[in-house]
């Protein structure tokens, strides 16, 4: 398998994830940790990604994705087990 670098500058940016469990939690630490503003879709989430939510860390919407969803985000990780 091969793999390609990704590197974007997302401090202070709209980013969205699509899933609330395990891989989307470590996927959401990921983009607060380089700054970004993170929304996530999710009609169900884990308890931390609850948590998060209502510190304010990230912004959330309980709701199965589509695309009227989205905004202005430079980023969009589908982080689901939904095809």
């Amino acid at each position: 398998m091969k793999f390609y670098p990704l590197n974007l500058d997302v401090e202070n940016k709209p980013c969205v994830v699509i899933g609330g469990g395990q891989v989307a939690l470590r996927k959401i630490y990921g983009l607060l940790a380089a700054g970004a503003n993170v929304k996530v879709i999710a009609p169900e989430v884990c308890a931390e990604v609850e948590e998060l939510s209502k510190r304010g860390e990230i912004s959330l919407t309980r709701e199965k994705f589509s695309e009227e969803l989205l905004g202005d985000e430079i980023i969009l990780i589908a982080a689901t087990n939904n095809p």
